[in-house]
This record gives C-alpha cells, sequence and structure tokens, in this order.
C-alpha cells in the first residue's frame, strides 16, 4: 500500500523539509517491497531521482510518460506470455484426460 502523501502539499513552500518528507516516505515504501525486487524498486528510484535534478519540470514529465508507457507495454508482454503459457497447460491437461 503507497503511504499517505497529502500533508505534502502544506511542505510546497519549504524545499528542504518537502525533500526530506518525500525521500522518508519512498524509503518507507521501498522497505515494504519483497526482498527479491527491492533492488529493482530502487534503481527506479535512482533513475527517477537523477532525472528529476537534472531536466525541466516539462522534460521530467515527458521522461514519467515514456516510463509508464514502457512499463504498461512490459506488464501487457508479460500478461500475454502468462495468457499463452496458461493455454499451453491447458491444452496439455487435456491430452493426459
Amino acid at each position: 500500500m503507497l503511504p499517505n502523501t497529502d500533508h505534502l502539499f502544506w511542505l510546497r513552500h519549504d524545499a528542504d523539509r518537502f525533500e526530506a518528507e518525500r525521500t522518508r516516505l519512498i524509503s518507507e515504501y521501498i522497505a515494504t517491497v519483497p526482498e527479491e525486487h527491492r533492488a529493482s524498486v530502487q534503481a527506479f528510484q535512482n533513475k527517477i531521482d537523477a532525472a528529476r535534478s537534472t531536466m525541466s519540470q516539462d522534460q521530467f514529465l515527458t521522461f514519467l510518460q515514456q516510463e509508464s508507457r514502457e512499463l504498461a507495454e512490459n506488464l501487457s508482454d508479460q500478461f500475454l506470455a502468462i495468457t499463452h503459457k496458461a493455454q499451453d497447460i491447458k491444452r496439455e491437461l487435456r491430452s493426459i484426460e
């Protein structure tokens, strides 16, 4: 479950407090990710942070859109592979009967 971030709105005028709270929330969330996935989630967060620190706001939003698109395509590919595998298993089970 994602942490509640509503209070970050009230920190928008205090950049240091905002960044500290943002970092804390992200770290707390990453700590809840299963250990076998934690390194890749942290690497993705590092990629986001690097982009955020070097890009204009428009460039960063474009970057996030591209990353979201790629993640959605990857998920779609994985679901398709799972569907095909499930169909293969069903055919094998039918042939055994």
